[in-house]
C-alpha cells in the first residue's frame, strides 16, 4: 500500500476517532462539522468519551492517550494551541498530535478546526525553520517520514511553534503551541505503547 493511501486511511481514522467537538454550525471556513464528510453525532460522541478515558499521563501542554477501538489500542499525545489567530472564522477545535505506529514510526498529525484549502500546504514553523504539510480535508500531514523525524526533533528542542493554514474561502489561521512537556510526553507515549502497535494498514 503506497504511502499517500496510508494517509487517507489515517485521515478516516483521525476523523471519526480523535478530533470532534459536538457539532456547530458555523459556515464561514466550512467547519468540518457541516461538510459532505460528516459523521454521525452519536458515534462521536461515543469515541470522545473512549478518548477522555484514555489518558494516560499529563506533562505540562502534553497529554498522553492510550485508547482501544475495535480489539486495537491507538497510542498518541496531544496538544490544543496556547493562541489562536483567526477567531473570527468559526472553527472547530484545533489539536497537535503525535501518534505511534506500526514498525516504531511517529507520525505528525495537525488539525484547525476547518476543512483547509487543498492547493495550500499548511506550515509548521519553528522560528526560521518550516516545514510543509499537505491538507486533507480537515487533517494535515508530512509529506515524508523523514519530515515526521525532523519536526519531532525539532519539537524536542525548542520551546513552541506555529501552525498557518489557509481555509477554503482564503483566510489565513495562525495556531501557537506550546513544546513545554513535548518530550516527556513523548517519552512516555514510547514506553506505554511499545507493546501495543497494532495499526496494521498492510
Amino acid at each position: 500500500m503506497n504511502f499517500f493511501l496510508k494517509k487517507t486511511i489515517l485521515a478516516i481514522f483521525y476523523a471519526v476517532f480523535v478530533f470532534f467537538p459536538p457539532f456547530s454550525t458555523a459556515k464561514e471556513g466550512e467547519s468540518i462539522y457541516q461538510s459532505p464528510k460528516n459523521y454521525k453525532e452519536r458515534f462521536l460522541k461515543q469515541l470522545l468519551v473512549k478518548r477522555y478515558d484514555g489518558l494516560q499521563a499529563s506533562f505540562k501542554d502534553w497529554s498522553v492517550y492510550k485508547v482501544m477501538q475495535d480489539g486495537k489500542y491507538y497510542c498518541y499525545i496531544l496538544s490544543i494551541p496556547i493562541h489562536k489567530h483567526g477567531n473570527k472564522i468559526l472553527r472547530g477545535e484545533s489539536y497537535a498530535v503525535v501518534s505511534d505506529i506500526e514498525n516504531d514510526t511517529s507520525e505528525i498529525t495537525i488539525v484547525s478546526g476547518y476543512i483547509y484549502k487543498k492547493t495550500a500546504n499548511v506550515e509548521m514553523s519553528f522560528g526560521a525553520h518550516k516545514y510543509y504539510l499537505f491538507p486533507y480535508m480537515a487533517t494535515a500531514w508530512t509529506y515524508s517520514r523523514n519530515d515526521d523525524i525532523d519536526i519531532i526533533k525539532e519539537m524536542q528542542q525548542n520551546d513552541e511553534f506555529i501552525v498557518s493554514a489557509m481555509t477554503i474561502n482564503n483566510k489565513m489561521t495562525n495556531d501557537s503551541y506550546s513544546l513545554i512537556g513535548f518530550t516527556q510526553a513523548y517519552f512516555k507515549l514510547k514506553e506505554i505503547c511499545k507493546n501495543d502497535r497494532n495499526i496494521k494498514l498492510d
